[in-house]
């Protein structure tokens, strides 16, 4: 009877042993798994914001803009494409007359070429004396009404006129613009006044005109100079010839 007792005994033991070791093989296959499972996890969602962050970059090929000033011109590598490369521009060239002027012409050629004819460069490029306070302008401004509704009506007219004060460009060429950048050329007369006056009147030449055509300039109090009067610079030039679309 004893010895049957111990045989019982030592069979309840070995059962307990090896559904301990069973439970204990089961367990660390599960953490593995698991352990498997949020590895893999992880690699993906790594993976996913590799790419998000990939896709979100801006993605933006043009060269940055550089400026020469020599003598009477002022050269642009090329037109800016938004308000904030025109603001980098201006800051660096519109510390001289020639330089402001520049950035009115400039700021009118990304009027004629802007989708939604955006006024930011206009408005930053002329004396604060000509704007007016608006909740849609930039800043809270906008030029103000007669000079708005000239600069719309003669641009409308003649989208070609602000590239015809770029210099190589023609009439017969539809006044287009090369892949060289963008040169401008102004002069003064004995009228023209003195810088150190704080204002000072130029003359720009257009390809489409006979003569160079007068835009004055003032110095602000953070000594860039900006348009004060250009109505001068937006009146008709020479129309280029119609294309022939004879396609026979």
């Amino acid at each position: 009877m004893l010895r049957y007792s111990l045989f019982l005994l030592c069979l309840l033991f070995l059962n307990v042993s090896c559904q301990n070791k069973s439970e204990k093989q089961e367990n660390t296959k599960i953490e593995k798994s698991e352990a498997s499972a949020t590895e893999e996890k992880n690699n993906t969602t790594t993976s996913s914001n590799t790419e998000n962050t990939e896709t979100s970059e801006p993605v933006n090929n043009l060269p940055s803009i550089s400026i020469k000033e020599e003598n009477n011109e002022v050269e642009i590598s090329r037109l800016p494409q938004n308000i904030d490369e025109f603001l980098e521009v201006r800051d660096k060239i519109s510390t001289t007359p020639k330089g402001g002027a520049t950035m009115f012409i400039v700021a009118c050629m990304m009027y004629v070429n802007s989708s939604d004819n955006d006024l930011a460069p206009l408005t930053v490029a002329v004396a604060k004396s000509r704007l007016q306070k608006s909740s849609k302008g930039y800043k809270g401004y906008i030029p103000n009404p007669s000079d708005l509704r000239l600069i719309k009506d003669q641009l409308k007219r003649y989208p070609f006129l602000p590239n015809s004060y770029v210099l190589e460009t023609s009439p017969q060429e539809g006044y287009s613009l090369s892949d060289k950048p963008l040169k401008f050329s102004f002069s003064t007369n004995k009228y023209s006044g003195s810088e150190d006056e704080g204002k000072i009147k130029l003359f720009v030449p257009s390809s489409g005109a006979d003569s160079p055509r007068p835009i004055k300039v003032t110095r602000n109090d953070k000594g860039l100079w900006k348009a004060d009067e250009w109505s001068s610079l937006l009146v008709g030039i020479r129309t280029p010839p119609k294309a022939d679309n004879d396609d026979l």
